[in-house]
């Protein structure tokens, strides 16, 4: 049931972050500051100013302390990295770090190292204790998520800068920085879903359907299935055991097992373009474009929950050890969720609908596919210093001098 609600900028039209949670602090970004708040109370910890996209930021630690990295920057010449320590919100590097291009992929964190991507298909692996660069790499195209960063390697899927080409799946050595290989997808796909690792494979959806596992030591294909619809280029897999679990745009859930080839489908009927799914203990929790978010069992593939249309997108989930946290946004007033257990309340079990609905299902594939068109648009219109307005952001003003919040 929902538990609090927070309004952290309350101009209409604007997009949150995806939440990251870490020792009780709640964190995510808004076009004009960064907010941290107490998971429990939804009390204000702390804000830091900013100026860009929204883009998720990540925890990690280093000198000792919980530290937040994210990015800010509307172009070239403001485009940033900052970390600030999670508990107090001052700064924890000496100074923010410049990078060659804009980033909208957000910060991933594997060990001592912050790693995120740029506009112009730069990859960054930036030191969390100072903030020095440690190495710089190019793949090409752009990058329009965080990448994946395991097995001492960085996945990046690159999607082209021009409808010509195809997107690149690129490992870069954590260490080092060299390149170890890349793979362009036998499909001519000029982007692919958000990569996750699993086992020491590399997972990407395609848009023709085909769901690839790579090996993340030299990129040879170890396995190949197909699922029945295009996944957001902004949405990663979840991975839970030997599983993994799409959601495509249309709102289909799908819980694919390469070892055994078994699964199931859930059929939403809602589209999910934003919100990766997050698995929670024996679910799997997923958020679509009216706002609601549902969850699905990963034993039976039967739905067990599903909230109330709110007419805002989910731009992301989090979750705590009791709670499930929920940012959206887009036409109304951006704002965090939380959800927490009902004591008195009673789980669904109810069956994925026969058929998928065809105006809905037209509907999210066309969003999808205008949105991945975006990715390399954007890049391309950004070298040639094209004004662009981006759909996430409302016209400049002010930030809001107060944090509305509802119990």
């Amino acid at each position: 049931m929902p538990a609090w609600t927070v309004r952290p900028d309350a101009s209409a039209g604007q997009h949150l972050s995806a939440p990251v949670v870490a020792a009780g602090t709640v964190v995510v970004t808004g076009p004009r500051a960064m907010y941290a708040f107490d998971a429990t109370d939804q009390s204000l910890r702390w804000s830091a100013e900013r100026d860009g996209v929204p883009v998720v930021p990540a925890i990690g630690s280093a000198n000792g302390s919980n530290v937040v990295v994210s990015t800010s920057g509307r172009g070239a010449d403001t485009a940033t990295v900052s970390a600030v320590d999670l508990a107090s919100g001052k700064p924890a590097w000496d100074s923010v770090v410049r990078l060659k291009e804009e980033s909208r992929s957000g910060v991933t964190v594997d060990g001592s190292r912050a790693f995120l991507g740029d506009e112009n298909g730069h990859v960054y692996a930036i030191d969390l204790g100072d903030g020095s660069i440690d190495w710089t790499r190019s793949v090409g195209g752009s990058i329009a998520g965080p990448v994946a960063a395991a097995d001492g390697v960085v996945i990046v899927v690159a999607a082209a800068s021009d409808t010509s080409r195809s997107a690149t799946i690129a490992a870069i050595d954590e260490a080092t920085g060299d390149q170890r290989w890349a793979v362009i997808p036998d499909a001519a796909a000029t982007f692919g879903s958000l990569p996750a690792i699993a086992g020491g494979v590399v997972v990407v959806a395609f848009p023709d359907g085909e769901v690839v596992g790579l090996s993340t030591q030299d990129g040879s294909e170890t396995w190949r299935q197909r699922i029945p619809a295009l996944v957001s280029p902004f949405v990663t897999p979840a991975v839970t055991g030997d599983s993994l679990v799409f959601a495509d745009s249309n709102g289909g859930v799908h819980l694919v097992s390469p070892e055994t080839g078994e699964g199931w489908l859930y059929e939403f009927n809602e589209a999910i373009l934003r919100a990766s799914p997050v698995v929670a203990g024996g679910s799997v929790v997923v958020g679509f474009e009216d706002g609601s978010i549902g969850a699905v069992s990963l034993d039976t593939g039967h739905l067990v929950f599903r909230s109330a249309s709110t007419g805002t997108s989910v731009g992301g989930i989090a979750l705590t050890s009791d709670v499930v946290i929920v940012s959206r946004g887009g036409s109304g007033a951006p704002e965090l969720a939380s959800f927490s257990t009902d004591a008195n309340g009673a789980l669904l079990d109810d069956a994925s609908p026969t058929d998928p609905v065809a105006t809905e299902l037209a509907g999210g594939f066309l969003v999808a596919l205008v949105l991945a068109a975006l990715v390399y648009a954007v890049g391309r219109a950004l070298r040639r210093r094209t004004a662009i307005v981006d759909p996430s952001v409302a016209s400049d003003g002010e930030l809001d001098a107060e944090v509305q919040v509802e119990a």
